[in-house]
């Protein structure tokens, strides 16, 4: 349980804190890497997977936008960062693209619903997909979406670090996009008060 591995990190915490070392924690496959070839468990979330263009729903990867997937690791920020780490870590998995068969998303019926909303039309995922491959800029602003949900993710997580232990810094591994990637880090840069670690 998490609970129980909270628990071991920060009695080793403690160890390494005596012999002089600076401990920091990162936060390992949050949005997820995706569904490779020969997983065949089940789903080890109840909230949406993340989606890609074709509709494809992956198990283990998830919606940034997803309230219950928000709240599980603000939980799980809260418990591991109780310790006051130096820096807590987010995983260059907060991306929209390179999620094992999924090419990009998130495509789930939140995702596109809050899409449609914002541009004031009811897009579904097959009109959205198929009309972006002939409109640059329909393309562009749906790529935005898709960073600003990242960056939804990232604050919440954030924010949770924080309450948790206000001293430690936040830190994002990222892999570089382009700059709609700048919404995440403006995103833990709000969160935090402060600038982030980069690496």
């Amino acid at each position: 349980t998490h609970a129980k591995y909270a628990d071991f990190i920060e009695k080793m915490a403690a160890e390494t804190a005596r012999m002089g070392y600076r401990n920091s924690i990162e936060f390992e496959l949050t949005i997820g890497d995706g569904d490779r070839l020969g997983q065949t468990k089940e789903p080890f979330r109840d909230w949406t997977g993340f989606t890609g263009p074709d509709g494809f729903e992956g198990t283990r990867s998830s919606c940034p936008r997803d309230p219950r997937f928000q709240d599980y690791f603000s939980k799980a920020a809260r418990l591991y960062c109780r310790w006051h780490p130096e820096v807590a870590w987010l995983d260059d998995d907060v991306r929209i693209e390179n999620h094992g068969r999924i090419t990009s998303g998130c495509f789930c019926a939140r995702c596109v619903t809050a899409f449609a909303k914002a541009e004031g039309k009811a897009w579904t995922r097959e009109a959205l997909v198929e009309a972006m491959n002939g409109d640059r800029a329909l393309a562009k602003r749906w790529r935005t979406h898709c960073f600003a949900g990242l960056a939804e993710f990232a604050y919440a997580w954030g924010r949770a670090v924080k309450e948790a232990s206000p001293r430690t810094r936040l830190g994002f591994q990222y892999p570089w996009a382009d700059e709609g990637q700048n919404l995440i880090v403006e995103a833990l840069a709000q969160a935090a008060g402060e600038p982030i670690e980069m690496r």
